[in-house]
């Protein structure tokens, strides 16, 4: 899950079509009553564009700054239409997300194609996830895995002051398995 702050008390939180349903029935569960949350799943999409060449490719049909470093976020237009471009990628290249609703999303993809962008399907996406070692829910994360087992340990701060759902566990855990990746010549596979 991602999760992208505009300002205080204003979050937006971005899962896979997978976790959606997990997701959704986790945070609600632990919901404050002074927050409140809502689905926008059906409001939106998202398309990736990710390469060796978003930047130009984006540069010709977006008014975004580009130079932002990964695990930015920000509001764009796309080919005239508003959207919310985050510096991320599963691909593990270069990359960002844009994220903009249902009605423009056919006008941005058709925009992306002709500014050189080529169509790449989910097969593609796991074997590019796999090489740069992302791990996907359902395939290589559930719940029998714990954050360390998983390899996700630079995601959280253990020493972090504030109390946070379980921290305790978490800073008394020692792993007894890992997440590996095989390699071969020196290349992740």
């Amino acid at each position: 899950m991602s999760v992208m702050k505009f300002a205080e008390g204003d979050f937006l939180l971005i899962t896979a079509a997978t976790a959606e349903w997990h997701d959704f029935e986790l945070l609600t569960a632990a919901l404050s009553t002074a927050l409140t949350f809502s689905n926008a799943t059906e409001d939106a999409s998202a398309l990736i564009v990710s390469g060796r060449k978003p930047r130009a490719l984006f540069a010709g049909i977006s008014d975004a700054d580009h130079s932002l470093p990964w695990l930015s976020h920000q509001h764009a237009t796309v080919a005239g239409r508003p959207a919310l471009l985050a510096r991320v990628s599963f691909a593990g290249e270069l990359g960002w997300e844009e994220h903009a609703a249902n009605a423009d999303i056919p006008e941005t993809y058709a925009t992306v194609l002709t500014a050189g962008a080529t169509p790449f399907g989910m097969y593609a996406l796991d074997s590019l996830r796999l090489k740069k070692r992302h791990r996907m829910w359902k395939g290589d994360l559930s719940s029998d895995y714990t954050l360390l087992e998983a390899g996700l340990s630079r995601f959280v701060r253990r020493d972090k002051p504030e109390d946070f759902t379980g921290k305790a566990p978490l800073a008394a855990e020692t792993p007894s398995k890992h997440f590996a990746t095989l390699m071969e010549d020196g290349q992740a596979l």
